[in-house]
């Protein structure tokens, strides 16, 4: 007599948290698999106190003549368990032309954009943190993906694949063989959908599924699908390990949401970590900086590690194919978009300390009270003050004496690298140019940077220094102390930068 099914996909969740969400929606194709799972999950929630709340959702790919039988399946199965059903009508055949991408692929995307959709219908924008997707691959899929991405040359990841648990998806069924799934839906007399393109070895996974494991299965100790299943066992815990390890790691060394979407490392520190834990690295930046993994193969790894190696002070950028590109500068690296280049080593420019604007500045400081400037990330203050002893600084500050008769107007810029910058105290001038270059910003920000000038002197470069002024309280002492003053002040013209973190530009 087999095992329970229920209890078995129960502790399964339980083992592996799947079912810790408010809401469950289940991808139903119609199929065993799907059908079973639907099945499976409402049975649960009916008999389990604080269950999730089940909805399914069917996606027509409008790719087999049998579709829409499988939809009117799908809906009937749904008004049986009494399940809200959703039903989404997809292009694939269009979307796969359009993007020059297989048809397996482009299904894939439209599906799961459908389910996010769907979600965001029935919970609202907050639908991520309240809602898991429930997709029903089994020990089988489990053996064939295996199989599939071994012979790909594929790492961890790839060998452990598909997860139980994959950001929001997850995937009950895992526990569960294909006889075990017919078996159950068998016994019951419920009603599923035959794909008779799964029985034709004409597609990779079907030669895998038809062919080559039944073969493996004549000359193996041991069951294939057993076989893998412990292996696939056995190099999760692995990678469970190496996950934490790179956690932690990234954690400590990554700078997230210093400036939109890109992140940061120092190429120091990821030179310093284990391969094996710094190419995940990797591979975290560059799916928090586009959103996926498509595209970032073991290649573009080595080339990367081989970029850091080379990196230094000077700006260099790495093509990797479809627009995106990663760049070192300053000791950090990052990937953006190529069209991104200039914004991301703002970024750069802002980790040194100073102040960026992305898109051209020219306004007069008499114009800005308490204001967040336009297309930056910057919030300005400026106040007069009468009472030296009120001033308070933080480290983009900057302090104004102004004089009887100093009408001169300042204006807070960018963009201008043949601009003179003489430092207090100092007995040399340079160009704006040459001292951000001697400073090591990236070239492609350096003209983003922002100052005050006047008459085409600058007067301060915040997160650098000043011509006039101070910009704390020892150079305020400094300033005390100088008998060069044209007069006693007037008053004081204080400058305060903060930047609104998170704040689109």
């Amino acid at each position: 007599m087999g095992r329970d099914i229920l209890s078995a996909v129960a502790e399964f969740g339980r083992e592996k948290g799947l079912f810790d969400t408010e809401n469950i929606i289940v991808g139903l194709s119609g199929g065993p698999d799907s059908v079973a799972l639907l099945t499976i999950l409402t049975e649960l929630a009916d008999k389990t106190k604080a269950f999730p709340k089940i909805y399914a959702i069917h996606v027509n790919h409008n790719l087999r003549k049998e579709a829409k039988d499988d939809e009117a399946l799908a809906r009937k199965c749904c008004e049986r368990l009494g399940v809200p059903c959703k039903i989404v009508s997809v292009d694939v055949k269009g979307y796969s032309a359009e993007t020059g991408r297989s048809e397996e692929e482009s299904g894939r995307i439209l599906r799961y954009k459908a389910f996010d959709d769907y979600s965001r219908q029935l919970l609202g924008d907050d639908f991520a943190d309240r809602s898991r997707i429930a997709v029903a691959h089994h020990k089988g899929d489990l053996a064939e993906t295996m199989m599939m991405n071994l012979f790909r040359g594929s790492g961890l990841e790839g060998l452990v694949s598909p997860a139980a648990v994959n950001g929001r998806i997850i995937r009950p069924l895992l526990v569960l063989s294909k006889e075990e799934i017919i078996d159950f839906l068998d016994s019951r007399g419920i009603e599923y959908a035959t794909d008779a393109t799964n029985l034709m070895s004409d597609c990779t996974r079907n030669i895998w599924r038809n062919e080559l494991l039944p073969a493996i299965d004549r000359v193996s100790i041991k069951p294939a699908m057993k076989a893998l299943s412990d292996t696939y066992s056995l190099l999760a815990t692995d990678l469970d390990f190496l996950k934490q390890m790179t956690d932690e790691i990234y954690e400590h060394i990554v700078i997230e949401n210093t400036v939109s979407d890109f992140v940061y490392v120092r190429c120091e520190d990821l030179r310093s970590c284990h391969r094996a834990v710094g190419g995940r690295i990797m591979r975290r930046m560059w799916e928090k900086t586009f959103g996926d993994l498509v595209d970032f193969e073991s290649l573009h790894m080595e080339t990367v590690f081989d970029l850091i190696g080379r990196s230094g002070a000077t700006e260099r950028s790495l093509d990797l194919g479809r627009g995106r590109c990663a760049v070192t500068a300053t000791g950090y690296l990052t990937f953006c978009k190529a069209t991104d280049r200039t914004r991301a080593m703002c970024g750069v420019a802002r980790l040194m300390g100073l102040a960026v604007s992305y898109d051209d500045l020219s306004i007069p400081l008499k114009d800005i009270k308490n204001a967040n400037l336009p297309k930056t990330e910057l919030h300005i203050k400026s106040l007069v003050v009468e009472n030296i002893g009120a001033l308070e600084y933080n480290d983009l500050s900057w302090v104004l004496p102004m004089y009887a008769g100093d009408d001169r107007e300042i204006l807070l810029t960018n963009g201008l690298p043949e601009a003179v910058f003489k430092r207090a105290g100092g007995n040399s001038s340079k160009k704006l140019h040459d001292l951000l270059a001697d400073y090591k910003v990236p070239r492609s920000a350096r003209t983003r940077v922002v100052v005050a000038v006047s008459g085409g002197e600058v007067l301060w470069i915040p997160g650098i220094g000043h011509a006039e002024g101070f910009t704390g309280t020892l150079s305020q002492k400094a300033w005390a102390a100088d008998p060069g003053h044209p007069g006693k002040a007037e008053r004081f013209i204080q400058v305060t930068m903060d930047y609104r973190d998170g704040t689109e530009c």
